[in-house]
């Protein structure tokens, strides 16, 4: 059964990327099942990265969101901030930024939790580290 935005796990993934074949599925793969809405702008890919992230909408609905990017142009930050921006406004309270090649390590099943230990919500926007490891693309 679907979780409603109030009974998902509370934190969104925002990533841009560009001819990541080799490793997209793993990064949409291991996000969904953690439980994250995941925001991902494709930067003009010509190796079907676009089409793959297409057929996983296809899969998750709304808790994947999609978009192509016009520009030619690598506009890393502008993108990343707009996904950013849309995640805040559908509600979440955690965005993780992230790149299709990275794994995050949280030790825990429960990442809601994990995210809230590490904040008293008492300050303003903090940075935090998590472990991660690059993945290595497999050259397919």
């Amino acid at each position: 059964m679907k979780k409603s935005i109030t009974e998902r796990t509370d934190f969104a993934v925002v990533m841009m990327v560009k001819d990541e074949i080799d490793v997209i599925d793993e990064a949409i793969v291991t996000w969904r099942a953690r439980g994250a809405r995941v925001y991902v702008c494709d930067n003009g890919s010509t190796d079907g990265t676009l089409e793959r992230l297409n057929t996983y909408k296809g899969v998750y609905g709304d808790e994947l969101h999609v978009e192509s990017d016009p520009e030619t142009a690598y506009f890393m930050e502008k993108r990343i901030n707009a996904l950013k921006d849309r995640a805040l406004s559908d509600g979440f309270r955690w965005i993780i930024p992230a790149d299709a090649d990275e794994t995050w390590h949280f030790g825990t099943n429960d990442f809601s939790a994990y995210l809230a230990g590490l904040y008293d919500g008492t300050h303003g926007p903090r940075w935090f580290s998590v472990p991660y490891v690059d993945v290595s693309p497999t050259g397919n």
